[in-house]
């Protein structure tokens, strides 16, 4: 058990699987690379196109723990209220969605929540979180139900660092055997939604691990000071 991939960047997009490009609105970036690295994923939204780096990797084993994190800067993207897509997706089977980062717009204020398919293949949505616009590392741990029959699995939302959400009481023994992720804009761009935002390095580990912030020197985000009492009101 421990890290499953670890998709950086530094230099071009070739460490995906598979890429959607959608005619070079996707590209590999100098001004992309996050948390002190060389260059990352640069997102152009201009239509309800998606774009995103694909991996695929070996079935994993019914972990206990699944944990997985990536850096996004949301870079002035604009999107109207009601406005929302993927950042993250991860999969299990054919492509059979389990669990998302979604990143939204809600009265002015960007957030990013996140969505789990349950075993019964039920949709439960955590918490808004606010998103400022600045660099940030978001990293997802997600916890096995300990039998068939109990709803004691859950899904904690960190935000540079500090647990933000926790999607608790959830039904997710048998759908943790991950075998595809996703990044980018991975899913349902509006057509209130234009601009560039930024994305990467890409991380899975099927342990209790905390990944946490890329150690890269003074560029590192561990250099940012952000309020981490911002969780959207219920």
């Amino acid at each position: 058990m421990g890290e499953i991939f670890n998709i950086r960047m530094e230099t071009d997009l070739t460490e995906w699987d598979d890429t959607v490009l959608d005619g070079g609105d996707g590209e590999w970036a100098a001004a992309a690379g996050l948390g002190g690295s060389s260059g990352g994923l640069s997102v152009t939204i201009d239509s309800t196109d998606v774009i995103y780096g694909d991996v695929d990797f070996t079935a994993l084993s019914y972990p206990s723990y699944i944990r997985s994190r990536f850096y996004v800067d949301p870079n002035g993207l604009s999107m109207s209220n009601g406005n929302s897509f993927r950042l993250a997706q991860w999969y299990e089977g054919s492509y059979a969605l389990v669990l998302s980062v979604e990143l939204r717009q809600d009265s002015g204020t960007q957030y990013i929540r996140t969505m789990l398919r349950d075993d019964g293949y039920s949709n439960h949505y955590g918490g808004d979180v606010e998103l400022t616009d600045a660099e940030h590392y978001v990293e997802v741990r997600v916890v096995r139900a300990s039998t068939t029959s109990s709803n004691d699995g859950s899904v904690e939302l960190y935000l540079d660092g500090v647990l933000e959400d926790t999607l608790s009481g959830q039904d997710i023994y048998n759908r943790v055997d991950w075998e595809h992720a996703r990044l980018g804009a991975c899913y349902g761009p509006d057509t209130g939604t234009s601009g560039t935002f930024y994305i990467d390095e890409f991380v899975l580990r099927d342990d209790d691990t905390e990944i946490g912030a890329l150690d890269a020197g003074s560029g590192s985000i561990g250099a940012i000071a952000y309020d981490h009492n911002r969780r959207k009101a219920a």
